[in-house]
């Protein structure tokens, strides 16, 4: 972590510099330095994509846990106990929801595939 702290500050420093550089002299190539030293910079601080698909499953493990259990607990319409039993008596299947999910994730993100 260190080293891609130091590497960062580095490059934000070269940042810095160059952009100087420019100011003072307006050279193109000081101008192409600089915005090469911001992409740079900008991919530094990317975070990385795993992180980002970890982040991306835990909310949907969150979104889970609300709809299975959280949000059933004061529920009129849909407690806990009826969502549990009209998946035992099949009166809806885990397949069934599953694709209801699907549908809307599919129409956010043009089709599975497409994305």
């Amino acid at each position: 972590m260190q080293n891609s702290q130091e590497k960062i500050i580095e490059v934000a420093k070269a940042v810095r510099e160059a952009q100087k550089a420019y100011l003072k002299d307006r050279t193109k190539e000081n101008l192409i330095k600089s915005k090469q030293l911001e992409k740079e910079l900008d991919e530094l601080l990317k975070p990385p994509v795993k992180n980002l698909k970890k982040i991306i499953l835990d909310r949907i493990d969150g979104l889970m846990s609300d709809f299975l259990y959280y949000d059933r607990k004061n529920d009129d319409e849909l407690s806990m106990e009826q969502l549990n039993n009209s998946v035992a008596s099949g009166e809806i299947t885990v397949d069934e929801m599953v694709l209801e999910f699907q549908k809307y994730l599919e129409a956010t993100f043009n089709k599975k595939g497409d994305a």
